[in-house]
């Protein structure tokens, strides 16, 4: 039997109210040699009767029995065990793949033999499919898709790629580091190691598909401030063997023009005097904690001072520098007005005590009223 160009990788988990509108804008491709992976986190509610109730051979079902409360990574390795396409396409089952979505994608990765992973533009849509005007959600609006700027981007912070929007080839994808545990650093980590590895992304100006926002998805459930797990999403740059790439990356510290062919032990050093200067605080801590422990390693601290006249007086200096920390504070803490600070405190109140259904109640309240 012929095997299908696509893998389309669809998991689910109590995604009841999206998942029919889903997987019908998936079957009703106008590109038809592809399989679509239908993965069930072990959902309690109506989800795994939707996705059975679907005839189609294409469909593969995978059933986890139980939710392990892993990330995004452990359910695509088990669905990349099934999957048989040239390419896999990404989605999830809050969103909504356009009619031509799959074969604009294919069409520019069979014409683009040397890009590895594609992305297109989007739509934003509410819980009810209405159009959104969201500016928080800047994904692809960029105009540097080169491999140093994405990464610059991504060592930032900033994620400009949005997962459900790419197409990537299999090969690529069973290459990368894919962790089971990253909830939010998921799909950053993935194109970061993408690009260390020497992969190349491209994009397309297409809007293929429409990015659903809602109370209950990931990116709002458990926000941008997971702190271990930026931690951990900084150090796949130690990953980098490339000297000039982090000339590039890290050309605010000083030290990097002391970097030549050969010095690529010293890439982490680097990266981690960049992240002390970071705005977002657990970059700061990751930077802090990998000096540290150089500043305990007496041969690597030595050669240190001597390639780079940087010693353990330089370190305290970093971190008690008001330039560095002190910095990070004034600017995202004593900016904020009083009024502000009050409106995100009981913001984060109501997401955590509120009952779901309470909030999904305001929320359409609040959407009917803006319309």
């Amino acid at each position: 039997m012929k095997s299908p160009l696509v893998s389309v990788f669809l998991p689910y988990y109590n995604d009841a109210d999206f998942l029919k509108t889903a997987i019908e804008a998936v079957l009703n491709q106008d590109f038809v040699d592809f399989e679509l992976i239908l993965l069930n986190h072990a959902s309690t509610d109506d989800s795994r009767k939707i996705a059975h109730s679907y005839d189609d051979k294409r469909i593969v079902h995978i059933d986890v029995d139980k939710n392990l409360g892993a990330g995004s990574g452990y359910n695509m390795k088990l669905a990349l065990k099934q999957m048989h396409g040239k390419y896999v396409r990404l989605l999830c089952a809050d969103d909504v793949m356009h009619s031509n979505c799959l074969s604009k994608l294919v069409d520019f990765m069979e014409k683009n033999s040397d890009c590895d992973c594609v992305c297109s533009d989007l739509n934003f849509i509410d819980k009810l499919g209405n159009p959104v005007i969201n500016k928080d959600f800047d994904f692809i609006r960029y105009s540097d898709f080169s491999r140093k700027s994405l990464l610059k981007s991504l060592l930032d912070g900033k994620n400009i790629i949005c997962y459900t929007t790419v197409m990537m080839k299999k090969e690529v994808l069973c290459n990368l580091n894919i962790d089971n545990t990253f909830i939010m650093h998921f799909d950053g980590m993935l194109w970061a190691d993408l690009l260390i590895k020497g992969y190349s992304i491209c994009k397309i100006d297409d809007k293929l598909i429409d990015y659903r926002i809602h109370m209950n998805q990931t990116s709002r459930v458990f926000g941008s401030g997971l702190i271990l797990e930026n931690i951990a999403f900084t150090n796949t740059f130690n990953n980098i063997k490339d000297i000039d790439l982090v000339k590039y990356l890290c050309s605010d510290v000083s030290y990097v023009e002391n970097l030549s062919e050969g010095d690529e032990k010293y890439i982490p050093f680097i990266l981690a005097i960049h992240n002390l200067k970071s705005k977002n605080l657990s970059f700061v801590v990751s930077g802090y904690l990998y000096l540290y422990n150089a500043m305990n390693n007496n041969d690597f601290c030595d050669d240190v001072y001597k390639h780079f006249g940087f010693s353990i007086a330089d370190f305290r200096g970093l971190y008690m520098d008001s330039c560095y920390l002190n910095k990070f504070l004034d600017v995202e803490y004593k900016k904020i007005s009083i009024f502000k600070l009050l409106k995100l405190m009981f913001r984060r109140i109501f997401r955590v005590l509120t009952p779901k259904f309470y909030r999904n109640l305001f929320l359409n309240i609040k959407l009917k009223t803006k319309g």
